[in-house]
């Protein structure tokens, strides 16, 4: 099954019988199943591969069989999660680069399983690059190499369909200081130096 569904056992299967024997007229009770449970935070079966075990202390014939058990298994594979949103980029003060800082601290999920009471615990990271390095509002980031992580995250392949977001790229702020040249003596025109100091030097 898939993670998410229920597990539903079904009865006991019920071979070997010879004569001609027919199973409503040898068997009147084929034992029981069970098989371990692990839950997801939203109470679902996390995802693996578990025992089933057949129980045969219950079973009952009216002629004569016995019952040797086999136990079987259940396999709980991951399910698709689609990331539809949630992911911003932080704006930023130009620094010569494309890399953009993103948050996901409230993402959206298109099919993340939940109970009356909560929902599954997955977190998400990604990385960010702007479309070029200059000054401009609104800009476009990409979004790339999207991640899951938390309690729940081993249920699940992530799919996202949120592919673009977008930030700014502000101005960064340069001090100019007027210095006076020292070596050249006052007549009348004044030389002075010109520094442009980065204010976060």
């Amino acid at each position: 099954i898939t993670y998410g569904a229920t597990p539903a056992l079904l009865a006991n299967t019920i071979s070997g019988l010879v004569n001609g024997d027919t199973l409503a007229y040898s068997v009147s009770n084929s034992g029981t199943s069970s098989y371990r449970t692990s839950s997801s935070t939203a109470g679902k079966q996390n995802v693996g591969t578990y025992e089933i075990t057949t129980d045969i202390s219950s079973a009952l014939s009216g002629i004569g069989y016995g019952f040797n058990a086999v136990n079987g298994s259940l396999v709980v594979a991951k399910k698709q999660l689609t990331l539809t949103g949630g992911i911003t980029a932080s704006s930023k003060i130009y620094d010569g680069t494309v890399t953009s800082s993103l948050s996901a601290a409230s993402p959206t999920f298109a099919n993340l399983e939940t109970n009356s009471v909560t929902s599954d615990v997955v977190n998400v990271s990604a990385t960010g690059t702007f479309a070029d390095k200059n000054v401009g509002a609104s800009k476009l980031v990409t979004i790339s190499s999207a991640s899951i992580s938390g309690t729940d995250a081993g249920n699940y392949n992530l799919v996202n369909s949120q592919n673009t977001t977008i930030a700014n790229i502000t101005a960064k702020a340069m001090s100019v200081s007027a210095v006076a040249n020292s070596a050249t003596q006052f007549n009348g025109a004044g030389l002075f130096r010109v520094n442009v100091h980065d204010t976060a030097a």
